[in-house]
């Protein structure tokens, strides 16, 4: 009977011990309310060279985007109707041939429809409010109109450490034509990070971009490659199943060919940051 009650024991206590090491997970998904609007700031920076029949130039912009995310409906599947839109837009754009400021006023209220699961999967997009060739040429280059992207999460619950890897491709027409641009990012659960709150998780991220696109321009079609790297980090808080921030940073190295009556093969450079922040009510 001793015997039997010491082998208990000890049974117990290795239950108790695989118990203070078991590992807390973490599900990560979005939760955009019915009814509420979310509204994110975003300041981004790119320092961008060229090259152009033997000259260098060298062109400095800083943005800011005011973006506006109504969650119009939430299906029974978990995934969220949402209207985006702008607030606010404006570059600052310093070359050796301008100085000056663009407001895009012609954006400011332009909506966008998306459908989007829990896990930031775009499952649907719709323009619902158009503009001028001219001012979505300059959006897209911007990185409007729909200059928000949600970070795809994990589909498993995963513990501090854990990992996951996410592709993502999208295209959209531009200036007369179509851009194709494919993601590979790998995310990690840092940690929490108890100064953003109690419950908000810290995800690193880290992976290459490539872009492929086809543009008219004053009769010549213009095609443009590049390949690129992107890493960074964003605060999840988990009770709200949004981001509060995200930081980042961005290089590219980009190939424009000119074809045509003028045949002509530009190189470009690009580095660039972006902190994007949740507004708090």
């Amino acid at each position: 009977m001793k015997r039997f009650a010491g082998v208990l024991l000890i049974v117990c206590l290795a239950l108790s011990g695989a118990s203070l090491f078991a590992q807390e997970t973490f599900t990560l998904k979005y939760g955009f309310t019915k009814g509420e609007t979310y509204r994110f700031r975003e300041e981004a920076a790119m320092d961008q060279i060229l090259e152009m029949m033997g000259q260098e130039m060298k062109t400095a912009t800083k943005t800011l985007f005011i973006t506006r995310i109504e969650t119009e409906d939430v299906m029974k599947d978990g995934s969220r109707v949402l209207l985006v839109s702008l607030d606010t837009m404006s570059t600052a754009v310093k070359s050796s041939r301008m100085d000056t400021t663009i407001v895009m006023r012609e954006l400011v209220g332009k909506r966008t429809r998306i459908t989007s699961d829990a896990l930031g999967n775009i499952l649907k997009r719709e323009i619902v409010d158009t503009v001028g060739s001219l001012a979505e040429g300059m959006a897209r280059q911007m990185g409007g109109r729909e200059n928000y992207r949600l970070h795809r999460l994990s589909e498993k619950p995963l513990p501090i450490g854990g990992t996951w890897h996410s592709t993502i491709v999208d295209s959209f027409p531009s200036g007369g034509g179509a851009t194709v641009a494919r993601s590979e990012i790998d995310y990690t659960i840092a940690g929490k990070e108890p100064t953003m709150g109690p419950n908000v998780l810290k995800i690193s991220y880290s992976g290459t971009s490539s872009v492929k696109s086809k543009q008219t321009m004053m009769g010549s079609d213009v095609f443009t490659e590049g390949n690129g790297t992107t890493k960074g980090a964003f605060y999840f808080d988990l009770v709200r199943g949004l981001p509060v921030q995200d930081e980042g940073k961005n290089e590219m190295e980009l190939t424009a060919a000119l074809t045509g009556a003028q045949k002509m093969t530009i190189p470009m450079s690009q580095a660039g940051t972006a902190t994007r922040t949740l507004i708090e009510k």
